[in-house]
């Protein structure tokens, strides 16, 4: 049989678990909400010069690319930066 710890998978998520140790479990809401906004318009920039430099015509397509940044934005937040999303008590509302 296989010992738990002998798998990759099972060794990544405890060196997951130490570094999420590290990262960021301090941050008050309000710079949890700067980071918010300067990630939604840092990929609200790269969406803009997206459109242009793919000459996007379609204003359908360009709005719906714009309107996916904030969404994209809090799963980067919940996942990357303050690791939340990685426990179910994070996914839960209050």
């Amino acid at each position: 049989m296989h010992h738990a710890d002998s798998y990759p998978a099972r060794r990544l998520t405890v060196r997951c678990d130490k570094r999420r140790a590290i990262m960021f479990t301090k941050l008050t809401d309000t710079s949890k909400a700067a980071i918010f906004t300067v990630i939604v318009l840092l990929l609200a920039m790269t969406v803009a010069a997206s459109i242009n430099l793919f000459s996007i015509t379609s204003e359908f397509l360009s709005i719906v690319l714009y309107m996916f940044t904030p969404s994209l934005t809090a799963l980067i937040m919940m996942l990357v930066v303050t690791r939340d999303g990685f426990s179910r008590e994070g996914w839960k509302t209050n």
